[in-house]
């Protein structure tokens, strides 16, 4: 019995030492590092909130192919590419701001579109400088804002082909400044400047165009009304006679039927007393209904008379969208006055916007 003890108090304070010896911790925690840790860098400071900027890009594409076919000799019998077209749109702004709010925020936007398959390639290039949301101010090349249909994009017209008042009579594109902005919590909007139409896309060696617009928004229970006007006028040269343009438009949606009508007017006077003013008048009317949720008909009378010649016909077109950037439609043309052959147009458009 003292043998043991003798041998246990001897074990006893042998242990610390074959523990120091040995690096090891009798209270089981892991031993310390041979080497210390390496001291990692402090982390940079979080930028402010309203540090930086925020910038967008929305891309667009177009595409309209089919096959054209008239029952008269002298009618066109092809198929066609209407469209092709690219578009990349966006804003410039201080971070946190909400790019798809309509608000006083300081933005700065841009916007491009061009056409691979007509001439011009380029066909608007703009940037806009929104200061309030009643006071935006753009520059560049871009659609002049006198014919309603002819501002809409060509995606989201009712027919293959815009009436003839809009490809016909209206002012198409321009070089130029324009202001404009949202009124009444964005019930009413208005555009307006003055435009070069010296381009590639217009005339040449004629004055530049003073044109504006203003349009107005009314939503009731079922349905909703938009109406607009728009002027302009180009002073006269030695090149080309004075115009001036008067239009007004109307569009309601009431449940699955809406109706849209235009009417355009230009006087054209002459810079020399030898030659007699003409005058030109652009009309169309526009009914349309969706049979379900992917098919719909609509109907169009549309006449443009230009001094003695007038141009009518009634429009009709079957269309099927079975997905929102698909459409398929039948569009036909039939001549009432004129000398525009009767036309079938079949075509298929797709129209992605991100």
């Amino acid at each position: 019995m003292h043998a043991r003890r003798s041998g246990l108090a001897a074990m006893t304070l042998l242990l610390p030492g074959l523990a120091a010896a040995q690096g090891a911790d009798v209270t089981g925690e892991a031993p310390a590092a041979v080497t210390p840790p390496p001291v990692e860098a402090p982390a940079p400071p979080a930028p402010a909130a309203d540090d930086g900027l925020v910038m967008t890009l929305k891309p667009a594409f177009l595409i309209n192919t089919g096959g054209i076919w008239g029952p008269d000799d002298d009618a066109p019998r092809e198929f066609f590419v209407g469209n092709a077209r690219a578009q990349a749109k966006g804003i410039i702004a201080p971070a946190g701001t909400n790019p798809d709010a309509i608000g006083d925020d300081p933005i700065f936007a841009y916007f491009f579109q061009v056409e691979t398959v007509n001439s011009p390639a380029l066909l608007d290039a703009r940037l806009t400088g929104r200061f309030a949301r009643a006071l935006r101010v753009s520059a560049g090349l871009t659609k002049i804002p006198i014919s309603d249909e002819f501002l809409l994009a060509a995606g989201d017209t009712d027919f293959n082909n815009r009436s003839r008042l809009a490809t016909r009579l209206a002012p198409k594109r321009g070089i130029g400044v324009e202001a404009g902005g949202v009124l009444g919590g964005g019930a009413f909007k208005y555009e307006v400047g003055v435009y070069d139409q010296n381009t590639v896309s217009g005339a040449a060696d004629i004055p530049p165009i003073y044109a504006g617009r203003v349009d107005a928004y009314f939503d009731f229970e079922g349905g909703k009304l938009a109406v607009g006007a728009s002027s302009g006028v180009r002073p006269s040269s030695v090149d080309s006679d004075r115009a001036i343009y008067a239009g007004a438009n109307a569009r309601l949606d009431y449940g699955p039927v809406w109706v849209n009508s235009e009417v355009l007017f230009g006087g054209f006077e002459p810079e020399s007393d030898d030659e007699d003013a003409t005058t030109a008048l652009g009309v169309q009317g526009t009914v349309g209904y969706r049979i379900t949720s992917t098919l719909f008909a609509i109907a169009r009378y549309d006449r443009l008379t230009q001094e003695e010649a007038t141009d009518t016909a009634i429009v009709a077109a079957l269309g099927w969208n079975p997905l929102g950037p698909i459409l398929i439609q039948v569009d036909y043309d039939h001549p009432i006055e004129g000398e525009d052959p009767a036309t079938l147009a079949a075509y298929g458009q797709l129209w992605v916007k991100f």
